[in-house]
């Protein structure tokens, strides 16, 4: 209990902590998502902007401009409408999932995102095993604009390690163009004989 009243009094009493304290990955869990956009609701940091009510624990928090102080003591309620912070999209699930083992020889390759995206003809690499591509389709056709996509292999070879690769470069979210922060990499063992 201790922490918590110490975690709201450093929201309120210093507000200029309040975008680190934000992204710290213990907060979630010292105060519940509803506690926490109390504490939110009247804070403001020292650039100016207070998180939006309601959004902080989602993929993509607002910000809003706090009122400015009127010469009356009260706040002006005219402000500017919320913006989001784009995140960039995330590889969140595979198909086969990594290090599966007996994947058939006539599988596909699943590669589901965060949210959706475009991607180029060469966002997707396959390999069996590391240093030999395999050709393969892909679908939906480039850009794309969803969530999921699948690889269709000409052929998996028998018994090999084969590496799936998401070219960070070469997928943006359909919204914003945010690329990936980095390339994301999955391995799975097809069938033996």
């Amino acid at each position: 209990m201790n922490t918590l009243v110490l975690a709201i009094w450093s929201l309120i009493a210093m507000p200029s902590l309040l975008a680190a304290q934000l992204v710290s990955p213990a907060w979630p869990s010292l105060l519940s998502r509803s506690a926490l956009d109390k504490v939110v609701r009247s804070s403001v940091d020292t650039s100016g902007m207070a998180v939006a009510p309601g959004s902080f624990g989602t993929s993509s928090p607002q910000f809003m401009a706090a009122p400015s102080r009127s010469p009356h003591g009260g706040t002006d309620e005219k402000r500017p409408a919320p913006f989001r912070i784009d995140l960039p999209p995330t590889v969140t699930s595979t198909n086969p999932a990594n290090g599966a083992t007996g994947v058939s020889l006539s599988s596909t390759v699943t590669v589901s995102f965060s949210k959706a995206v475009n991607v180029t003809a060469s966002a997707f690499k396959l390999e069996c095993p590391t240093g030999t591509p395999v050709s393969f389709t892909l679908s939906p056709a480039p850009p794309g604009g969803v969530t999921s996509f699948v690889i269709h292999p000409v052929g998996l070879p028998l018994s090999t390690t084969c590496t799936t690769t998401v070219v960070a470069s070469q997928v943006a979210d359909v919204s914003a163009g945010t690329h990936m922060t980095a390339d994301f990499a999955f391995s799975f063992q097809t069938l033996g004989e």
